[in-house]
């Protein structure tokens, strides 16, 4: 008990006479642990940004014009086996044709003046996350486009690999930013030490000197 308020009244009276070197010292280690909470939750926001994006990303799979009923129901029921299709929908010829005039209504009379619907009906597939990379979203299409009443497969190439480039670069910023950020950290608090071990030297010397033990010095 003796032996505890001696520490805690050493312990005070190191901080009066540090107080600006503590103060500094804290205060530093606070901004760094403070940069580092709002770096850790800026990557959290825009990874789980990404990877919205990402779950928002379809593959349309265009069915062949002489397709019927049949092939169509083969067609639905290979899709949903897939792994990598996490929902499915499909759109019909005339649901196609609606949706055209609703989103460009300036241009619908160019299809109304061919008479028959020119639109095909297609499978709108959202990909599962295990499946969202470049390579297995290129061997899912591969697949798909050798199913039979398969007209095309489309999707943003170009799109899904800028988001996977953006994925890495960010991964990447995080490990280097959070690496700096951790090395600074404990840099800080090794100085922290080294300085109170610094003030305490001559202190130190004194203990050792009338036979204070290592474990009461400390």
């Amino acid at each position: 008990m003796r032996r505890t308020g001696y520490l805690l009244q050493e312990a005070w009276s190191s901080l009066r006479i540090h107080r600006t070197s503590v103060i500094i010292s804290v205060l530093t280690l606070a901004c760094t642990m403070t940069s580092f909470g709002i770096f850790a939750l800026l990557y959290l926001n825009v990874k789980q940004f990404a990877g919205a994006l990402q779950n928002e990303f379809q593959v349309v799979v265009y069915l062949a014009p002489d397709a019927s009923s049949t092939t169509v129901t083969g067609l639905r029921r290979r899709l949903k086996g897939e792994p990598a299709v996490a929902t499915l929908s499909y759109i019909s010829k005339q649901q196609a044709l609606e949706d055209f005039h609703r989103q460009f209504p300036q241009e619908a009379s160019l299809l109304d003046g061919l008479g028959e619907n020119p639109l095909p009906a297609s499978f709108v597939v959202t990909l599962a996350p295990p499946f969202q990379s470049p390579q297995a979203v290129e061997a899912f299409v591969k697949r798909v486009q050798a199913f039979p009443g398969v007209d095309e497969v489309r999707y943003s190439q170009a799109w899904i690999d800028m988001l996977a480039v953006f994925v890495s670069y960010l991964e990447l910023s995080a490990l280097i930013i959070g690496g700096v950020l951790m090395v600074a950290t404990m840099a800080i608090i090794a100085n922290t030490v080294r300085l109170a071990l610094y003030a305490r030297k001559e202190e130190v010397e004194i203990l050792r000197l009338i036979g204070a033990t290592g474990s009461f010095i400390a």
